[in-house]
């Protein structure tokens, strides 16, 4: 929530992403094997005790496989995250509770039911397991769009197990320069996989953070190509026709500056104030966008993103 947060929240609470507080190594190695009975030492040849990232939920590390000898990222839950989690689910509860009898007219329950069904999700790490696999299955004839493997033998609800995929988040300035990586082929390709996974698939990644966007060139027949790896696949949002239709023609709405299929488009999504709406979908204020000045340049109009210029 970039576009709403002040500059002040965004800064302390950006770390979160992928610098959390970290599992001590040794409940990590109690973890792997309390779930996967396997003694550690006999799965891998070599394991990183500093963890590539860690999030709210469980923290990664690179390791290699002692009986494939291949190199592997495997996600860790934190012990903790489970027994804490009924708590957090009342906590949301009883503020969303208090908030409406605050606020009067807010409805707030939703955010309280929404957490709930997130929550129970993600942190089932079999179940990111299943996602990857139909996003990957989903995405297999694009081979610009990287989605790890899942390594199912070593996969339970608090392990996951996947193919160590190389690549830097899409925001490092630097390792883009080092590599020659155009921050318009990064944005273009990023719209063209959010949106196959929004107007096509219904079947949309609801965390992409930069934590979770990586990028990197490869050579593939002996071209080079620029490849997006997407990771994280712990919650989805499943999308139905209906929806997809209608969000289809709002966007065709903001494009034309149609206000009557703007409102078409919002009344067949359940939306009573289709201006506010619209705003917050474009992250610019609806005066801009139905700017008949600019009718004819889109980007002065609905706004560029240069935060990862």
């Amino acid at each position: 929530m970039e576009h709403i947060l002040p500059a002040p929240f965004i800064t302390n609470l950006e770390p979160l992403l992928q610098e959390a507080p970290i599992t001590d190594i040794k409940k990590v190695k109690q973890t792997i094997e309390a779930e996967l009975g396997v003694k550690f030492d006999e799965m891998f040849s070599s394991f990183e005790v500093k963890p590539l990232g860690s999030a709210s939920i469980a923290q990664v590390h690179k390791a290699t496989l002692k009986n494939t000898n291949q190199t592997v990222a495997i996600k860790v839950q934190h012990p903790m995250v489970a027994i804490y989690c009924p708590s957090d689910v009342a906590i949301v509860k009883f503020a969303t509770k208090v908030g409406e009898i605050l606020w009067s007219g807010a409805k707030l329950k939703w955010l309280a039911d929404e957490f709930e069904r997130n929550i129970l999700k993600e942190i089932d790490l079999s179940n990111e397991g299943r996602n990857a696999v139909r996003i990957k299955q989903l995405f297999k004839n694009d081979e610009r769009i990287v989605i790890p493997e899942v390594i199912w033998k070593y996969t339970s609800k608090k392990i996951l197990t996947m193919s160590f995929e190389n690549g830097k988040s899409i925001v490092d300035v630097e390792y883009r320069k080092e590599n020659n990586i155009d921050v318009e082929e990064v944005a273009e390709l990023l719209a063209s996989m959010f949106n196959r996974q929004i107007f096509e698939f219904g079947f949309v990644h609801s965390d992409p953070h930069h934590g979770n966007l990586f990028v990197r060139k490869e050579r593939i027949r002996g071209k080079e190509i620029l490849r997006l790896v997407l990771l994280d696949h712990g919650l989805y949002r499943e999308l139905d026709k209906s929806f997809k239709y209608n969000f289809s023609l709002l966007w065709r709405g903001i494009f034309m500056q149609n206000e009557k299929v703007i409102t078409e488009a919002c009344r067949g999504l359940n939306v009573k104030n289709p201006e506010l709406f619209t705003s917050i979908v474009t992250h610019r204020s609806y005066r801009d966008i139905m700017n008949s000045e600019l009718k004819y340049s889109t980007k002065k109009r609905l706004g560029e993103n240069t935060r990862i210029n």
